[in-house]
């Protein structure tokens, strides 16, 4: 993240999750965000869509570890 502009610091005594999904290869999904109906309506969750190859072609590495 940082190579690309975006700061990263490590936060203490947090617990983080976060979650990938990929579709064909061409789009992404990652957020903290579940499929349900409580994480659409009740919950702060983030989530983005990521459609961008360069970005695409990174995820696609690190989801297949």
């Amino acid at each position: 993240m940082q190579d690309v502009g975006i700061g990263v610091r490590k936060i203490r005594r947090l617990k983080l999750h976060s979650k990938m999904m990929l579709a064909d290869s061409s789009r992404a999904i990652v957020g903290s965000i579940n499929l349900s109906a409580t994480s659409f309506d009740d919950r702060r969750e983030l989530a983005i869509q990521v459609n961008n190859p360069d970005a695409m072609d990174r995820l696609s590495k690190s989801g297949a570890r």
